[in-house]
């Protein structure tokens, strides 16, 4: 069996920390590599391509034929949201190697992603409304950051965010599938649906938010 392996995905991010865009004005090589990976425009925000990005490559097989990576490169925030709920890929806690995708303020859509690297449950804290689900304090690689952690910067940044599902962030477990049934892999069985490349794969029931 064909083995996905999140701790190649954490390690292809952490070889990219600092790096980013070549200037304020010029977004260079690297940057625009991503986001023509993933089919956007050149001006586009680069978050969710970065993770998509160091995902296919981490993910490739050895041959060098195709990648094992599970997620399809040319996917948006939203799609992979609806992908993941279809595949049986949504968690409700977070583990390490998890692809995260989760708002900003009051936005009612997915707008920004990361790969978690760590994870933690965050103690309660007196004062606060119970919560059958707790919150979990996690370390992220993202791009697109300032220096400081603000969105739309030049760098691919670690960061401390707390994250919970109760929040409607989204833990996807792309690592549990089988590593033979991805978009990557030229046997797979795939279909579309609304234009989006669809993995058809068994179901794993899982609790959802």
């Amino acid at each position: 069996m064909l083995t996905l392996l999140p701790q190649a995905l954490i390690a292809a991010a952490q070889v990219l920390l600092g790096f980013g865009e070549q200037s304020a004005k010029v977004r260079g090589r690297l940057v625009e590599g991503f986001l023509r990976g993933a089919g956007r425009p050149l001006h586009a925000a680069w978050d969710l391509a970065f993770v998509l990005h160091v995902g296919w490559w981490s993910q490739r097989d050895a041959g060098g034929t195709y990648s094992l990576w599970p997620l399809p490169r040319t996917a948006t925030h939203a799609d992979l949201a609806v992908i993941a709920r279809e595949c049986g890929m949504i968690r409700v806690i977070p583990v390490p190697g998890d692809v995260v995708l989760y708002r900003v303020g009051d936005q009612a859509e997915y707008t920004r992603s990361g790969i978690i690297i760590a994870a933690r449950e965050e103690p309660p804290k007196p004062g606060r409304p119970y919560s059958p689900i707790p919150r979990y304090v996690c370390k992220t690689i993202e791009g697109n950051l300032t220096e400081h952690g603000v969105f739309g910067g030049m760098y691919i940044r670690e960061m401390r965010r707390v994250l919970s599902p109760t929040d409607g962030d989204l833990f996807i477990r792309w690592a549990e599938l089988d590593g033979r049934h991805t978009l990557g892999d030229p046997t797979a069985r795939t279909t579309r649906r609304a234009g989006r490349p669809v993995l058809l794969v068994a179901k794993t029931p899982v609790a959802e938010p």
